[in-house]
């Protein structure tokens, strides 16, 4: 890791051009955390943080803003995305801040659900209109649940007739179909001209859409004939026609299609992109490897989060009553399984006194000690809620609040009669000033 400001800048090579790897964001976030921390504890020293529940901006220094901005500045909008995520909300919402207003809607689409709901709301009207703009349609239709009406109105207002179209048609697929996904942005050729004209009209784009390693053949109706690699045109004589070069034998996808479905032909297949059609034959869109990867990856941190009763949408930053009121089921079952389970022990364990709640303390999960292992859990491969743990137990009271809510409240629907009747027959001696039975010395907290 880079010691200074200046010595992040030498990652860059000599145009200076910034040398991209894997660790890039999390060396970026360390030094977010680092100038954040060195700011607060120079200048905002005596001034005591907020709550989690704050929804204002973390106040920093002239100094460390442009630290921030020139760290910010060539990072890739997905990184940026990744660092908002692993920042709590004040922090967040400074740095978001500080972001060049042009990355704002690729940002966006970038963040999950739950971070991306707080940076809308800091943003006003004016804003959020310009920064939806720069997307495509795709992935404005990816934004449309989470902005305000009136500025989808506007944004719509500036769409041409084709746009509006494609919106429509994307945002009216189910969310996990391939249509929801598909990329409108194709490149398609008839199939009764020639590879030199191909090559002329190539020419007139000033840049290929994303992720363009075939061309679609399609007649004067649209319907899908066939598909051309580039490859093909480039090193095939100019004067072979279209329909000779094509390939028909070809996959294609249907826009009610699971996109699961689609990931595992990918797969299967190598593909780079595949041709969405529509029941009638018609092409209409195509899904590129870019959203693939989003699906696969998508489906792995569901099933991680999933297992420890957390939404992989939700912002791990998020209130104390919010990630109690998302974890209530799966707590909830927990402690019946640990109490169930504490009862088939003590049927076998011979009568000793004292045991069963002994077994009912073991097989209670760790909730209050293990809420932050298990927020970094679906993230320790380089993910942010790992980077956060920098902070000990003790500057992030979140955890402890979550613990303290769900056990006096799981507490009170248990009660007293879950407690073995031997075993309070045993330590019914055993009182404090106030006259009540003691705990045993095993159930203490």
């Amino acid at each position: 890791m880079p010691h200074s400001l200046k010595d992040y800048d030498e990652l860059h090579d000599g145009q200076g051009h910034l040398v991209r790897d894997s660790e890039e964001a999390s060396r970026a976030l360390e030094w977010v955390q680092q100038i954040l921390e060195k700011d607060q504890d120079e200048h905002h020293g005596g001034v005591e943080r907020k709550g989690d529940e704050d929804d204002e901006a973390l106040p920093i220094s002239d100094e460390a803003a442009a630290e921030l901005r020139q760290l910010l500045e060539p990072l890739h909008p997905a990184d940026v995305a990744w660092i908002l995520e692993a920042l709590p909300l004040d922090e967040r919402l400074a740095v978001w801040n500080l972001v060049k207003s042009e990355s704002d809607g690729d940002i966006l689409v970038e963040v999950n659900d739950g971070v991306r709901e707080t940076l809308i709301d800091a943003m006003d009207r004016d804003e959020l209109v310009d920064a939806v703009e720069t997307l495509d349609t795709d992935e404005i239709a990816d934004l449309v649940d989470d902005l305000p009406p009136d500025v989808m109105a506007q944004v719509q207002e500036g769409l041409s007739h084709e746009e509006r179209a494609q919106l429509r048609a994307a945002m009216s697929y189910p969310e996990e179909s391939v249509g929801a996904r598909m990329d409108f942005e194709i490149v398609s050729i008839r199939e009764e001209t020639t590879i030199e004209l191909v090559l002329r009209y190539l020419r007139r784009f000033e840049t290929l859409p994303d992720h363009t390693d075939q061309v679609f053949v399609v007649d004067r109706l649209g319907h899908l004939k066939g598909t051309l690699s580039l490859s093909q045109i480039l090193t095939t004589d100019p004067a072979v026609p279209v329909k000779d070069l094509m390939h028909t034998d070809m996959l294609t996808l249907n826009p009610l299609e699971d996109s699961s479905d689609a990931a595992q032909a990918f797969e299967r297949y190598d593909l780079v992109s595949a041709p969405v059609v529509d029941e009638a034959g018609r092409l209409v869109g195509r899904l590129t490897v870019n959203e693939i990867v989003d699906v696969i990856r998508e489906e792995s941190e569901e099933d991680a989060f999933a297992a420890v009763g957390l939404d992989d949408e939700q912002d791990i930053f998020a209130s104390v009553w919010e990630a109690a009121r998302s974890r209530w089921l799966w707590l909830g079952v927990n402690l019946c399984t640990a109490f169930f389970a504490s009862r088939v022990i003590s049927a076998f364990d011979g009568g000793k006194l004292g045991q069963p709640d002994a077994h009912a303390a073991g097989a209670l999960p760790r909730h209050g000690a293990g809420d932050r292992g298990k927020q970094g859990g679906p993230h320790q491969e380089g993910g942010p809620g790992f980077h956060h743990q920098r902070h000990p137990l003790g500057g992030d009271r979140r955890p402890v609040r979550l613990g303290t809510l769900l056990g006096c409240t799981r507490g009170q629907d248990a009660g007293p009669r879950d407690v073995p009747r031997h075993a309070a027959q045993h330590h019914s001696g055993c009182r404090g000033r106030s006259g009540r039975a003691a705990h045993p010395p095993l159930l203490r907290p």
